[in-house]
């Protein structure tokens, strides 16, 4: 059997079809009457609570494992460190047992107890590797991109899989700034890197036709963009400039290649809204707006009129200007992609809509060896009767 998710297939499919299917009957797409049907035909057993009962969980088993912590603490606190931190290694690891076997194994799906369970023991198996490794930040760095990397695929853990990301990043930029001739490429290199990574989420995405990692994939795509615009963007490369390379700037002076990264602050905003619109990426679209705001700001920082009344009114008036010239380009369909069609790109992502059409709402249905009638209830001629 091959290595996947820790959850029940049959059960999380259901789950997802109900969750899709209770929008629907909240934007009055299907009657309360459908819903129910598409409850007793996609029946789920996952324990899958609202926001606020998963957080009020999560604090309550925290609190719990904390009391536990505290036992062992005072049972073995005589103990040598390495052992401690061979402890802790061992204590995270059945943090991840208890996830697995008493709650996902019950069904419960990010019900707040198995993520409290699962981010506890992430910490303590990072915790205890850091430990056994004296603090190195190399092994650092690579244990908790593993250790969350596994978490986000096994968990389908969201968190876990931004923490990963994050991770790799810190692992990369550490590699590259310990080679002291390798720190000028960092920016450059982390352009690359994270070019990759989104296309190779691209990529995934399409091979993986249950959607299982859809959401985990969205983040890694969505960091991905961040992290190639905030490898280029100008004011991130000068204050790490200045802070981890020592670079001295008197008044005036500007960094190496300073055109270059002018550019990318404003070129990688403006190549992702126009590939957002075009090709109809929601996450590159949302991407681009916290880019321009942040491009906005980095030019202001640097380059002030001196009349923030002026420069506040005239960033409103572009934004306005905007905002009413993409409301009024998306309003026509173009290659089937409006303002309104955002709600259905999830269902493209979990394809439930032809599932529950033919599993519920039902339909006329010709009857078998009559594919074509004369104009009966059952046919398609174009006799008399009807």
């Amino acid at each position: 059997m091959r290595f996947s998710f820790a959850y029940d297939r049959q059960q999380l499919a259901n789950l997802k079809v109900v969750k899709e299917c209770r929008l629907w009957l909240k934007d009055g797409w299907i009657t309360a009457e459908s819903f129910e049907r598409m409850q007793q035909t996609f029946p789920s057993a996952c324990y899958h609570p609202n926001i606020m009962i998963r957080l009020l969980l999560s604090i309550a088993t925290l609190l719990a494992l904390a009391g536990v912590l505290g036992i062992l603490g005072l049972m073995f606190h005589s103990l040598s460190e390495d052992l401690i931190f061979a402890g802790l290694l061992v204590y995270g690891g059945l943090g991840w047992w208890a996830a697995e076997k008493i709650f996902i194994g019950r069904h419960h799906y990010k019900s707040g107890v198995n993520e409290a369970l699962i981010y506890h023991g992430c910490g303590f198996i990072i915790g205890g590797v850091a430990g056994l490794a004296d603090g190195n930040e190399h092994v650092l760095a690579i244990t908790a991109t593993v250790v969350f990397a596994f978490a986000a695929f096994r968990y389908l853990d969201l968190l876990s899989t931004a923490c990963a990301m994050g991770s790799f990043a810190l692992t990369l930029f550490y590699e590259l700034y310990q080679v002291e001739a390798l720190r000028t490429f960092i920016p450059p290199v982390f352009i690359i890197v994270f070019l990759m990574v989104y296309l190779w989420t691209q990529k995934a995405k399409s091979k993986d036709p249950e959607q299982w990692w859809h959401h985990n994939l969205v983040v890694v795509e969505a960091l991905s963009l961040l992290f190639v615009y905030a490898a280029g963007n100008y004011l991130v490369v000068r204050m790490l400039s200045e802070e981890l390379l020592d670079l001295y700037l008197a008044p005036g002076d500007d960094i190496p290649l300073a055109w270059f990264f002018y550019g990318t602050t404003v070129i990688i905003p403006l190549v992702y809204l126009y590939r957002g619109i075009r090709n109809k990426d929601v996450v590159m679209l949302r991407v681009s707006l916290l880019a321009l705001a942040f491009s906005v700001f980095t030019f202001k920082y640097y380059f002030s009129l001196n009349r923030p009344e002026l420069t506040l009114t005239s960033a409103g008036v572009v934004l306005i200007a905007l905002a009413m010239w993409l409301m009024h380009y998306l309003k026509k369909v173009r290659n089937g992609y409006t303002r309104e069609s955002i709600r259905s790109s999830r269902w493209a992502a979990v394809q439930a809509e032809a599932l529950v059409i033919s599993q519920t709402l039902g339909g006329t249905q010709a009857q078998p060896g009559k594919p074509f009638g004369g104009g009966t209830s059952g046919g398609g001629g174009a006799g008399t009767g009807f």
